[in-house]
């Protein structure tokens, strides 16, 4: 993946699984976290993401951040929450 920075993918719901896993068949580094839905992340991880405890320790590993969650409550706790994105 030399050449390439890592991303970090927040919500791994319906759009953000298959999302991820073009990412990963491009050659991407995605790093990746659990909030609602593990059995989700545990397919993606298999597929060759990396998991992080939380979204605070995506935004410290990663230099590109993105998010796929379904309204704007899911994105501030995403980005506000004590463990989010913005406390990494």
């Amino acid at each position: 993946m030399q050449g390439r920075g890592n991303i970090g993918f927040v919500g791994i719901g319906t759009m953000g699984e298959p999302m991820t896993r073009c990412l990963l068949r491009a050659g991407y580094e995605v790093v990746v976290s659990a909030h609602r839905n593990r059995e989700r992340v545990e397919r993606i991880v298999a597929e060759g993401a990396l998991e992080a405890p939380n979204p605070a320790v995506i935004a410290e590993q990663c230099e590109l951040l993105i998010t796929c969650v379904p309204d704007a409550p899911q994105v501030e706790e995403a980005i506000f929450a004590s463990d989010g994105l913005l406390s990494g």
